[in-house]
């Protein structure tokens, strides 16, 4: 007679809320990140992920009164996952929730908050959205201590946001060049003791596309390039990280941005180290949603 074996398995809950800037559809679209940060499956977890998609850009923010209305475009792909340039409602500045409403409802309705990239950029003071989210950042981060992830614009954003505007600059300023393509990405030794990159190699490839940057001291700093210092960081004693890279980028979705990249831009600018470490990116997503999203396991039992 076979005996029956039971195991403890933890069981839990989060709830994102991602803010998309991405200016076009083939550049940048919050659903990947939805996708990316989705669950956290293992032989003692399962922790189930919900997100939200706000677009920012076109200045559908959370708390807005209009969002049955925004979530009904973009769940039909009206917007901003159109062609057009303008989707069909576009709300002025003036016509935002304030910035303290915006963070105190992310803040309330979510428990970690995402960043996504784009084309614009945060050296451009007149983006009409982005001194809303600069503030919305400063309240979640200072005041909420809210667990927070910047990719490429997000995490210029939050730098942004925290520092100054002298802490953000272009890689040709900086007397560097664009990155573009798959690039190894190495730990620091800072990196390579802190929880977030558990079950991370020290070095791994991860996809590029970006001009602007980012300037943090030495200590902030988790992860370089050989072209670049300031690939990543942690907001010291803060839930808040940012990542120039893309790591939910698959070949097929970068493929469209180096097409017509090369347009405009020499071939030899585009790196070729490799393909999107995929399972790299997925542990990073498990470790932040574990390690700082996550309030609480249920404990339950199952059976063998």
């Amino acid at each position: 007679m076979a005996h029956m074996m039971h195991t403890d398995m933890k069981s839990g809950h989060a709830k994102l809320c991602i803010l998309d800037v991405g200016n076009r559809t083939d550049f940048f679209d919050g659903e990947l990140l939805q996708n990316f940060f989705k669950q956290v499956d293992n032989e003692s977890e399962h922790i189930t992920v919900e997100s939200d998609i706000y677009c920012v850009r076109y200045g559908h923010w959370p708390g807005d009164h209009r969002h049955s209305l925004w979530k009904e475009l973009i769940d039909q792909h009206i917007l901003p996952y159109s062609h057009m340039n303008y989707p069909p409602l576009l709300v002025e500045e003036k016509d935002f929730p304030e910035p303290k409403h915006i963070a105190s409802t992310i803040h309330r309705c979510y428990d970690g908050l995402i960043i996504g990239g784009g084309g614009d950029s945060t050296l451009n003071d007149n983006l009409p959205y982005l001194n809303t989210l600069l503030e919305v950042i400063k309240i979640l981060v200072n005041t909420f201590d809210f667990p927070t992830v910047g990719i490429c614009f997000g995490s210029q954003s939050i730098i942004k946001a925290l520092y100054g505007p002298d802490r953000v600059s272009t890689l040709q300023i900086q007397k560097s060049t664009p990155e573009y393509g798959y690039m190894t990405c190495y730990l620091n030794d800072f990196a390579k003791k802190h929880p977030i990159m558990t079950g991370i190699p020290n070095s791994f490839v991860q996809c590029f596309y970006h001009s602007d940057c980012f300037l943090i001291p030495q200590e902030m700093r988790l992860i370089h390039t050989k072209t670049w210092s300031n690939e990543a960081y942690q907001i010291p004693n803060r839930k808040c990280f940012g990542f120039q890279y893309h790591p939910c980028f698959t070949r097929e979705e970068a493929a469209r941005e180096f097409e017509s990249l090369r347009e405009s831009e020499p071939l030899s600018i585009i790196h070729h180290d490799g393909e999107t470490d995929l399972e790299v990116s997925k542990r990073f997503a498990e470790n932040f949603i574990r390690l700082y999203v996550l309030r609480g396991f249920v404990k339950t039992t199952q059976s063998v």
